[in-house]
C-alpha cells in the first residue's frame, strides 16, 4: 500500500525523528524523512537531490527547504538493506532506470533500493551511503553527474574498492516541516 503525504493548508508544524547513529555517524538507516545530499560533486557545496516538475531527479544547492518539499525525501525501510524512496514534493516514490546517464524519475509504484553505509566514509565525521538499484554491493547505482542529474551509474572504485566520490550520498534527518498558511 503506497503512502499519501498530504499536507494541510493551515499552518503546521511537525516533529520528526532523526535516524540511529553509531560511532559519531549514521550506518543505518530507518523509516524517516531526510535530505538526501552530495558534497563530492562539486567540493564545498552540498547539492540536495529534488524533484523538478517532470518528476525527474537532479542536484541543486538550497540554503532552507523550498516551499513546496522538493528536497524532502520520505525513506521506508523494507528488509535488510532493502528502502523504498518517496518524494514529499509530489508523494511518488522514485523508480529504477535501465542505462547509464538515465536521469531518474518519479512514478506511482514503489521501488526498492539497495541502501549501504560506505565504510570508506568511517571516521570522516560523515555517513556517506550508495543507493543501488539491486541487490549487492557491486550493482548500479545513483550518481550525481556533471549536469547536475541523478543518473545510473557503477560507483567509482579505488584499486578495486568501492572509492568516496559523487556516487555517495549523506542522509540528514529533516527533524522540522512547516507550512505557512496559504494567501
Amino acid at each position: 500500500m503506497a503512502l499519501s503525504i498530504a499536507m494541510p493548508s493551515f499552518a503546521r508544524t511537525a516533529r520528526l525523528a532523526a535516524a540511529p547513529t553509531g560511532s559519531g555517524e549514521n550506518q543505518t538507516l530507518t523509516t524517516g524523512v531526510y535530505q538526501i545530499v552530495n558534497d563530492k560533486r562539486q567540493p564545498g557545496s552540498n547539492l540536495h537531490v529534488y524533484v523538478d516538475g517532470n518528476g525527474s531527479l537532479r542536484g541543486q544547492t538550497f540554503s532552507t527547504i523550498p516551499s513546496d518539499y522538493a528536497d524532502v525525501f520520505v525513506v521506508h525501510a523494507k528488509e535488510g538493506d532493502s528502502y523504498s524512496i518517496q518524494s514529499l514534493k509530489n508523494g511518488q516514490f522514485v523508480q529504477t532506470v535501465s542505462g547509464n546517464n538515465v536521469t531518474y524519475k518519479t512514478s506511482d509504484a514503489a521501488y526498492n533500493f539497495n541502501v549501504v553505509y560506505q565504510p570508506k566514509s568511517k571516521g570522516t565525521g560523515k555517513s556517506y551511503f550508495n543507493i543501488f538499484n539491486d541487490k549487492g554491493n557491486n550493482g548500479w547505482c545513483w550518481h550525481i553527474d556533471a549536469q547536475r542529474n541523478i543518473v545510473r551509474w557503477y560507483p567509482l572504485t579505488d584499486g578495486g574498492n568501492i572509492a568516496i566520490g559523487p556516487s555517495e550520498f549523506l542522509f540528514k534527518p529533516v527533524t522540522t516541516l512547516s507550512e505557512k498558511a496559504s494567501a
